[in-house]
């Protein structure tokens, strides 16, 4: 993610394997000039890891940021 986007956006998704991607994520927010409460950010767990989805579930709780789920994936359709 280009951080120039990073200072425009009103939302933030972001996929989520492991612990390296939300520091990765947190270090692009660092340096953000917006204030952070304008934006919603959304994290994503790559495919259906058990490991990527608690990373995911850890890391919104403790940042406030929301979990979104591909929900097809767990229905198991196309």
């Amino acid at each position: 993610m280009l951080p120039s986007l990073v200072n425009r956006a009103d939302e933030i998704k972001h996929p989520v394997g492991k612990l390296e991607d939300v520091e990765r994520l947190r270090r692009l927010l660092d340096r953000r000039r917006q204030p952070l409460d304008l934006t919603r950010i959304s994290l994503q767990p790559l495919s259906q890891s058990p490991k990527a989805t608690a990373v995911a579930i850890e890391a919104a709780m403790r940042f406030g940021y929301r979990v979104s789920a591909q929900l097809h994936k767990f229905l198991d359709l196309p």
